[in-house]
């Protein structure tokens, strides 16, 4: 079996893990004779043994680019190898940060239960305790793509991203699993059981239960009060609605006692959000602080036109 060949065994399993990616969310990569093997945008790493998921870039192109401030960079589509990539695939709007770590791999997932402290105001805090002893760096939230990679300093093997989850690199498939396992245990946080609800309160024509643990009533309120993280923002829109206070139909609503209420017509990949919205939210404490996108990071997300075509695309349903 060749390195690419088993980053799709290894990348289907961390695709089909709710708790580490969620939808066409996450990517991975290999570098081998030149070529930096990526996930293409748009594209879910639990198709990966299905279907063409990875891209072929070429790494002396891209890094010279990159050390010239070339501004194709930004998509990276110019970088493309052709010859060795299935037609119609971009690559990950993440290439250049694999790219720019050394190492011969590198796994970025949106771990559960690193977002449930990556969140958070005192995160930096509390990792460097849980994170005691391994290589890791803390990286201040800015928009994925290539202004994230003009702020990671190569040299750690772990990277957890500001309100956004979790990046590993290593020489080897089996040390960069590892270090997925490793940093989910040391940051595994319980989960807060909710009281049972009265489902009459909650029950809406048009909408069900997402998948995902029902919410204690703090766990609803903060998970209302605004965006965590860049796909719940993107499939899902800013914030999220409770019981309380919806109006018309959003997309998800919150009620203390249930998992999220989904719309009925939501495709699989913001149906996927809302359960990982569950799933970060019954971690969280009652005096957790949450820090929340600002007007400006939403924004630049949501008019960011890598985000505007990965949406466009039939795997981002």
């Amino acid at each position: 079996m060749n390195d690419l060949e088993a980053l799709a065994r290894v990348s289907a399993k961390l695709g089909s893990n709710r708790l580490l990616v969620q939808a066409a969310g996450g990517n991975t990569s290999v570098k081998a004779d030149g070529v930096l093997w990526v996930k293409a945008s748009g594209r879910w790493l639990a198709k990966a043994l299905d279907e063409p998921v990875f891209v072929a870039v070429d790494m002396p192109r891209l890094m010279r680019a990159l050390a010239a401030n070339d501004p194709a960079c930004e998509t990276c589509d110019a970088f493309v190898r052709d010859d060795l990539s299935a037609p119609g695939l971009r690559p990950s709007v993440e290439t250049t940060l694999h790219a720019g770590l050394p190492q011969r791999f590198v796994l970025h997932v949106h771990c559960v239960e690193t977002i449930s402290h990556a969140i958070l105001v005192d995160a930096p805090t509390r990792l460097t305790a849980r994170l005691e002893g391994l290589n890791w760096r803390w990286a201040p939230y800015i928009r994925p793509g290539l202004p994230l990679f003009r702020t990671i300093t190569p040299g750690a093997d772990i990277y957890i991203l500001q309100n956004h989850g979790l990046v590993v690199a290593a020489d080897t498939l089996e040390a960069a699993v590892g270090l997925i396992e490793t940093v989910g245990r040391r940051l595994a946080r319980p989960i807060h059981a909710a009281p049972n609800g009265d489902q009459r309160r909650v029950e809406r024509a048009g909408y069900h239960f997402a998948d995902g643990p029902a919410l204690a009533p703090h766990a609803v309120r903060l998970a209302a009060a605004g965006t965590y993280y860049p796909d719940h923002l993107v499939f899902l829109g800013s914030g999220a609605a409770t019981i309380d206070n919806a109006v018309g139909s959003p997309p998800v609503i919150l009620a203390p006692g249930f998992p999220p209420l989904a719309r009925d017509d939501l495709t699989p990949a913001p149906l996927a959000m809302a359960g990982c919205l569950a799933d970060v939210a019954a971690r969280l404490a009652a005096d957790d602080r949450p820090r929340y996108f600002t007007a400006r990071e939403e924004y630049d997300l949501t008019h960011w036109d890598a985000e505007i075509y990965r949406q466009s695309l039939p795997a981002s349903e």
